[in-house]
Parts: structure tokens; C-alpha cells; sequence
């Protein structure tokens, strides 16, 4: 059975609070009515019901002659039954907002999101995004979505979901907004797709008004809803008793086709069938080609694809253009392309498409958005701080927008501008920790840049508002280090790493930075050794950890210690480069990723001229060389080195080519080899059904003479192979396992050629 990928919401109110949350208040006070449509009863006066604001609620009895004793009141007429006339209901944009944030925790993020609305007639633009970002926690850009809500009115109301964008979601923006809306109504309303049908609401609403004021709730037959009107952000709706139906707006009712047309997709899509989904808009393009809202659904489940986005980019761009007959004006695709573009490496048109999306998005707090992952794209800082000031102007109480500025700032060189957004984002935080957060946050980022005096005052403001904060010592330990005060940073960083073990909390990156200090500050190697090597190795700081171990090994001349050190930093490496690309994912990642390079050329230097272990030179550098691909002088320095290796073969006995690995001479392109091989099984852990992948790889295993690995792979491939790729397979297996065994014997290794003999023939029977 296929699992949602809507992601699930918070647990629920409790009871009493939900109750308090949805119902009206008690104090519900009714009168009687007197008039030429006979006696009844109305409301006494305006009634809050959740985020409705009832005006008017009118009743008449039936078969009531004149003249009637009145003299009772509400209470001699309230076991007669009436008849519903007329309801009045005012709707505010704020009013919704403050009501439905809460019922939408979880879905966008984690707590209770900000919610905006713009109320139009017949539709209601609707804006989620989480909660302000000012722990920097949460990933560029925050997530957000937008959508439309159309309604058509007669006895039941009908609300038809379109448009759906967003950044940074969880699932695809469609299955979003169904959540979110559905969330909202709860079961007051039946879902069809994206079509939510409210079914005779006015006598929902008679019944939760009429019991409370001491009556019986009245007949609700006939009653048809008026069209809306809108003023000042506030829906004005009236139902009346005999009314005839009125025209719903042309884009309401091309909103409820379209989503006819949806249901089997769109269900598939909140089900968490994403291929089923697909497969079914598939079939619905082919009978209405370039529909522009088929388009956007089908792309936005391939954007959440690897390797999809040209296929996707492709799609996009056989939707109609707006303008042409047919096209759908309200569908907004820019932020997908956007988004598609800049995984494609074409950051120019990402960020004009950012700008696009931003020009022409309502919802401000999406457009700011837009703006930031346009200011992402922009390759010129200062045009990137352009795009963010547009952010800011868009969504000035969003936080994400200035936090990047701030770092833009900083970037270039701008202190005094970046202070600005500070102070701006102190004044935002409520409450004490989240100033302490802030400040503890800009302290980090002045300390990235290299401004250690003015760190130091963020982390002591971010001290004042919690005085035993592990990590604002260590930030300020680590600033007073670096300005100059290295044993009383030192002090600062032990405290640190005292309350964060007594706390239970993560503490590797204390614990580096006060290794850090020892060694270069106070000169204390033994110590700061013993710091880094108990940092634990599944730690995000583990390889720089096992590095400058290494490093300040070798500085006492602990030459053994040191490679087992720097052993440690390259497994470590290339397990961090096989699980995340070429590029590692930690903070500041560019910056890791040069300090560990760094650390693994210092290694291939030891173990060249110290210990005189070419081949462990030549594994720091080609998991370097994995670390960053572009560096044009690492590339060379492998090269060099394998130049050196064949050299160092050449003047002595050679080995005939086709032995075993020890035996195998390595030139240049051997060393190219051996980083491809590393490459191609960084690919095959990803995708281990690939064919092509596994067939290079096998051929350059065979080629390196590594057979172990080779014969390794050749089992695997055997155990999923269908029954007519067997046959090849066997025969590789078997010539493997025969270079094997004669490459054992020839090294004299009775016991192995034995082995490899005993599992031939087990193969070939």
C-alpha cells in the first residue's frame, strides 16, 4: 500500500481546547421577531463562530395566526421548529488567519506556520510558510507554499484548490494544499480531489447557533447562497430562503472542470502514489495537450526526481505560453523552472526566472522567497544583495531574507551593513532565547568572516540572556583565541565542553576548537592530541578532528601515530564523499572540504618522504582529488606522483603485466583508473541496478588487476542478473577466479590457489 507524502501534522488540540477553538461562545442570545413574514426568532446581537462572524440569522414559525400571546418570550416558542429566511456571515482575512494557523501545524513546518490571505470575490489566495527561521536552523530558503481556493455557491459551497506553488516542501506543492485545506475544515466537508464540498452549511450553522441560545434549530430547506462580495479583506456571504442560483465566476467553474478532470491523479498524489499520479496526468495531457495545470502537477513530482530535471525543464516547456487560446492565466510555473534551472547549473536563467516569479506572485512572503533563491542564482555579490533588499522590502518581518543579506554583507566586506540586519532581527526575536539565539548566531557568522573582536560581542550578548550556554562559551572562547587570548579562551572552551557533557549534549565541535587552541595557542600538543582523538569518528568534525591529529603527531615525531592518524582522516574522508557527491554537506562546506584537502596533501607528503609509502601518497590524494575535482593542482600532483611510482618500476625488476594487484605496475593513467573506480562505485551504491555503471567498473577492475573487488562485484550481479545475462557473467566469474588461483601460485600461496581451485569448481558445477 502506497504511504502518504503529505507529511503529518502535529498531534491535535486537546478536546476542551479544540472545542474552544471551533465553537461559538456561550452567551448566544436570541429575540423574538414580529414582521410581515410572520413570527420568529433572530439573533440579539452579532455572534463569533470559530472565524465566522455571524451578522444575521432570521426564522420564521409556520401556521402562527394573529393574534398571538408573545408575552412569553423566546422560551414559550423554543420547542416549535422554524423555518430558516435569511443568514448573514462576514469572513475577515485575519480572522481566518489567527483561527487556522494552528490546525495547520505540521504540514508546512514543524510548529504553527504564518499564515496570509488575500480575500478576493469567489476566491481566497492562501500563503503558508514556517515560522520565522531565527535559530538558523532550518534550510535555505524556509519552506512555503501558496494556492487558490475558489468558491462556488448554491445550497452546498463548494471550494476548488488550483495553483499550487511553493519552495522547500516536503512533498509536491498540490498534495500540500489538499492537506492544508483539508486540515482546516476537518470533517465538515466531503474531499473529491481537489474539490471540497461543504454540504448545506447553513444548516451547520443553525444547528450550532440555535441550541446554545435555547431554541430548536430550524429548517434549512430552499436556502441558497448569494454571491460574495468582498470589503476591506472581509467576505460578506448571504443565504436566502427561495433565492435563485446565481453564476459563479468563469474562473471558478474552469477551476472545478480542471479539477474533475484531476480526481484519479490527484487522489493517487495524497495517497503518496507518486507514480500512479503521474502515469494518470500522463494519459490527461495526451487529451489536452500543453494544459498548463496537467503540466505543473507531472513536474512537480519529476522535480522531486534526481536526473529528471531536464526531462522536466523539457516538459515545462510544452505548456502553452500565456495569452494563447486555451492557456491557463493563473498557473504560475516560474519558481519550478526556477528551481529545476539551478540543480542544471544554469544560474542566469534561474535567477531571471526567480524574478519572474517574484514579479508576478501575490502572496508577499512566497515572493520574498523567490527573491532570496534569485539572490542564490546571482553570481555578482552585489547584485545578489540587490535581489535580497527586494526580499526584505517584500516580507519585512521574514527572517531568512535577512539573515542572507547579513551574510552578504559580510562577504563583501560590509560590517557596519550587516549590523543593521541585526539589530533588525533583535527587535523581531521574542523573548529572551530567541535573542540569545540571534546573537549567538551573528556572533558565528563574524567569526566565519574572520571579525574574532566584534564576535566576541554577540556571543557575551547572547551570555547575558543565558549565562551557562555551552555553545555561546565556546564562541566566545574560540573568539578570544583567535584575537590574541588563547589561555583564557582555553578556559572558556573547557567550561564549555563540561556543561555540554554534563548536559548530554553534542560537544565534537567544542572540543575541536579547544584541541585547536592548545595546539596553536598555548603550545600544549600532548593535550590537544588527546582532544581530537576523542572526538568520535561519526562526528561531523571527525576528519579535520583525524587530520590535525595526525599533523601534531608528526610534530613530535610520532611518525607511526601520525599515519595512523591520517589513515583514519582518508577512510573517513572518502566515506564522507561517498555518501553525499563530490561536494561534502556540512556547514560551510567549501570551506571543509579545502581544509580537509589540505590535510590529506600534508598526509601524501609524510607518507612519501618520511615513511616512503608511495601507494598510501597516492590514496590521500586521489580521495582528495574526490573531495574536490576541480582543483587543476591536486590533479597534477596525483599525476605527478604516478610518474614517480613508474619511474621508481622502471629502473627496478619489472613484473609482466596480468599479475596480481601487488604486482601490477601503476602508471599515469592507472591513477586516473583508480579514481574512476572510486567514482564508479560511489555510483553503483547509489543506483546498484545500473548496468552500464557495473560494466565499467567490472572492466576497469579487471584492467587494475584487482580481482577480489572484481569477483565481488560478478557474485552481486549474478544474484539479480535475469536468466539471459547469466551466461557471460559465469564465464567472467570463472577467468577471474582462474587469474585468481595462478596468481596465487606463482606468489607461492599454496593455501589461497587452493581456495580459489575449490570455488572454480563449485562454479562450474
Amino acid at each position: 500500500m502506497p504511504v502518504s507524502v503529505i507529511p503529518g501534522p502535529a498531534p491535535p488540540l486537546p478536546r476542551e481546547a479544540r472545542r474552544r477553538h471551533s465553537r461559538a461562545a456561550t452567551d448566544i442570545s436570541l429575540r423574538l421577531a414580529i414582521g410581515r413574514e410572520g413570527v420568529g426568532l433572530e439573533l440579539d446581537g452579532p455572534v463569533r463562530l470559530a472565524c465566522l462572524q455571524i451578522t444575521e440569522l432570521y426564522t420564521t414559525f409556520h401556521a402562527i395566526r394573529f393574534p398571538i400571546d408573545v408575552s412569553g418570550g423566546v422560551a414559550r416558542f423554543r420547542h416549535r421548529r422554524g423555518r430558516l429566511q435569511r443568514l448573514g456571515i462576514e469572513l475577515r482575512a485575519r480572522d481566518l488567519e489567527r483561527w487556522a494557523a494552528p490546525l495547520l501545524r505540521g504540514l508546512v513546518s514543524a510548529g504553527t506556520p504564518e499564515l496570509w490571505t488575500l480575500i478576493e470575490p469567489s476566491k481566497v489566495t492562501v500563503c503558508i510558510c514556517a515560522e520565522s527561521d531565527a535559530d538558523g536552523e532550518r534550510p535555505f530558503p524556509v519552506p512555503a507554499v501558496a494556492f487558490d481556493v475558489h468558491a462556488l455557491m448554491d445550497e452546498d459551497v463548494v471550494l476548488v484548490v488550483s495553483n499550487a506553488r511553493g519552495v522547500n516542501l516536503a512533498a509536491p506543492a498540490t498534495a500540500i494544499a489538499i492537506a492544508c485545506v483539508g486540515a482546516a475544515l476537518g470533517k465538515a466537508a466531503d474531499r473529491i480531489g481537489t474539490t471540497f464540498i461543504l454540504r448545506r452549511p447553513a444548516g451547520h450553522l443553525a444547528r450550532a447557533i440555535f441550541p446554545e441560545g435555547g431554541a430548536r434549530a430550524p429548517s434549512v430547506d430552499e436556502i441558497r447562497w448569494a454571491p460574495v462580495t468582498v470589503q476591506d479583506q472581509t467576505w460578506i456571504l448571504h443565504a436566502t430562503r427561495d433565492m435563485t442560483t446565481s453564476a459563479p465566476s468563469d474562473h471558478a467553474v474552469r477551476a472545478q472542470i480542471i479539477a474533475a478532470m484531476l480526481v484519479e491523479g490527484d487522489d493517487a498524489l495524497v495517497e503518496g502514489n507518486l507514480d500512479g499520479a503521474r502515469r494518470s496526468y500522463l494519459e490527461l495531457l495526451e487529451r489536452a495537450p500543453r494544459h498548463g495545470e496537467i503540466v505543473r502537477r507531472i513536474v512537480e513530482i519529476d522535480a522531486r526526481v534526481p536526473g529528471r530535471e531536464e526531462a522536466a525543464l523539457a516538459t515545462l516547456a510544452e505548456a502553452a505560453e500565456p495569452g494563447i487560446s486555451g492557456a491557463d492565466e493563473g498557473v504560475q510555473v516560474d519558481l519550478l523552472r526556477g528551481q529545476l534551472l539551478i540543480r542544471t547549473g544554469a544560474l542566469e536563467d534561474a535567477g531571471a526566472s526567480f524574478g519572474h516569479a517574484a514579479d508576478v506572485e501575490v502572496a508577499p512572503a512566497l515572493a520574498s522567497r523567490a527573491c532570496e533563491l534569485a539572490a542564490e542564482a546571482a553570481r555578482d555579490p552585489r547584485e545578489a544583495i540587490r535581489r535580497l533588499d527586494r526580499a526584505v522590502a517584500l516580507a519585512p518581518l521574514a527572517t531568512s531574507a535577512r539573515w542572507t543579506r547579513m551574510n552578504a554583507q559580510l562577504a563583501l566586506g560590509n560590517p557596519q551593513a550587516a549590523i543593521v540586519d541585526v539589530q533588525q532581527l533583535e527587535a523581531l526575536a521574542r523573548g529572551s532565547r530567541a535573542k540569545h539565539d540571534v546573537a549567538l548566531r551573528a556572533g558565528r557568522a563574524w567569526q566565519t568572516a574572520g571579525l574574532h573582536s566584534s564576535a566576541r560581542v554577540f556571543f557575551e550578548r547572547a551570555l547575558r540572556h543565558a549565562p551557562d550556554d555551552p555553545q555561546a562559551l565556546a564562541g566566545l572562547g574560540t573568539a578570544l583565541a583567535q584575537s590574541g587570548a588563547a589561555a583564557r579562551g582555553a578556559t572558556l572552551l573547557a567550561r564549555a565542553l563540561d556543561i555540554a557533557h554534563e548536559r548530554g549534549e553534542t560537544s565534537a565541535s567544542t572540543a575541536l576548537e579547544l584541541a585547536r587552541t592548545l595546539a596553536d595557542g598555548l603550545g600544549d600538543l600532548p593535550t590537544a592530541i588527546a582532544h581530537a582523538a576523542a572526538i568520535s569518528l561519526d562526528a561531523a568534525e571527525a576528519p579535520i578532528a583525524r587530520g590535525l591529529e595526525g599533523r601534531w603527531r608528526a610534530k613530535l615525531g610520532d611518525l607511526q601515530g601520525a599515519s595512523l592518524a591520517y589513515s583514519r582522516l582518508c577512510d573517513a574522508a572518502a566515506s564522507l564523499s561517498a555518501s553525499s557527491g563530490s561536494a561534502i554537506a556540512l556547514p560551510h562546506a567549501e570551506e571543509q572540504a579545502r581544509s580537509i584537502t589540505e590535510l590529506l596533501r600534508e598526509a601524501a607528503t609524510l607518507e612519501r618522504e618520511q615513511r616512503g609509502d608511495v601507494r598510501a601518497a597516492q590514496r590521500h590524494l586521489v580521495v582528495a582529488l574526490q573531495l574536490r575535482p576541480q582543483d587543476s593542482e591536486l590533479r597534477s600532483e596525483l599525476l605527478r606522483l604516478g610518474e614517480f611510482v613508474e619511474g621508481s618500476q622502471a629502473r627496478t625488476a619489472p613484473s609482466p603485466r596480468g599479475l596480481e594487484d601487488s604486482e601490477e605496475q601503476e602508471s599515469e593513467s592507472d591513477v586516473l583508473h583508480t579514481a574512476r573506480v572510486e567514482e564508479l562505485t560511489r555510483q553503483l551504491h547509489a543506483d546498484p541496478k545500473s548496468p552500464a555503471v557495473a560494466d565499467e567498473l567490472a572492466s576497469l577492475l579487471e584492467l587494475l588487476g584487482r580481482s577480489h573487488e572484481l569477483l565481488a562485484l560478478l557474485s552481486a550481479r549474478l544474484e539479480d542478473s535475469p536468466p539471459e545475462s547469466r551466461p557471460a557473467l559465469l564465464l567472467r566469474v570463472r577467468a577471474t577466479l582462474e587469474r585468481m588461483a595462478e596468481g596465487a601460485e606463482r606468489k607461492g600461496n599454496a593455501e589461497e590457489a587452493a581456495l580459489c581451485r575449490d570455488a572454480l569448481a563449485a562454479w562450474v558445477n
